[in-house]
């Protein structure tokens, strides 16, 4: 499983693409990280002026081999409008809404929609925010294949403090956070949790 490393990513901000790739490259080299490990991820979505500029840049960083993230999907009408124009390697799913998932039927319905829509669409799902093993189980079943949460653990600045790798569905979550490992090669799905962040294959 290849560990990925998520780079926010502002779009009030204005980028010289020429300069951040260049920085970007700069810190691959000390890290030894090959561009299909970085992702940057779009925060603050709601606050974007310049949509043409930001889907330019991002699509330029695309073609460099690098992947995009959206965040906060499902908190606002400028997140779902951006999921439709930027079409994302991977979307967080906005921590309300998760937390909200297991109790409220509506939340429920918007989350199984999104994923659905993602799947469509060849885009993987993270879920932010998970706390309990309640909502973890929930999001399993629901095909959230990547959790990430304060169930797991704390976050921690040290990228190896991986504490399990466990396939997807009823009882993983629980296995996960019991330190429980089991045969990654066996399933199709995993997660891996790392201190509350959930690096990708």
């Amino acid at each position: 499983m290849k560990s990925l490393l998520f780079i926010n990513f502002f779009p009030t901000v204005v980028y010289d693409p020429v300069h951040c790739l260049r920085t970007t490259r700069e810190a691959m080299r000390e890290t030894g990280l090959q561009p299909d490990q970085i992702v940057f991820e779009v925060v603050e979505s709601e606050d974007i002026v310049d949509r043409g500029h930001l889907l330019d840049i991002l699509t330029r960083y695309r073609a460099e081999g690098f992947r995009v993230a959206l965040d906060d999907l499902g908190s606002g009408y400028a997140s779902l409008n951006l999921l439709a124009d930027l079409r994302p390697d991977f979307v967080k799913l906005d921590m309300e809404l998760v937390r909200g998932a297991a109790t409220d039927p509506l939340r429920r319905g918007l989350v199984q929609a999104i994923v659905r829509a993602a799947r469509d669409e060849g885009i993987r799902v993270i879920a932010e925010g998970v706390e309990t093993l309640e909502v973890a189980e929930l999001l399993a079943e629901i095909g959230v294949s990547l959790l990430q949460g304060y169930y797991f653990g704390r976050p921690s600045p040290h990228l190896g403090d991986v504490s399990a790798t466990v396939p997807l569905g009823r009882g993983a979550a629980k296995a996960a956070a019991n330190g429980h490992a089991a045969n990654g090669h066996a399933a199709n799905e995993q997660i891996l949790a790392l201190n509350g962040h959930a690096p990708l294959r």
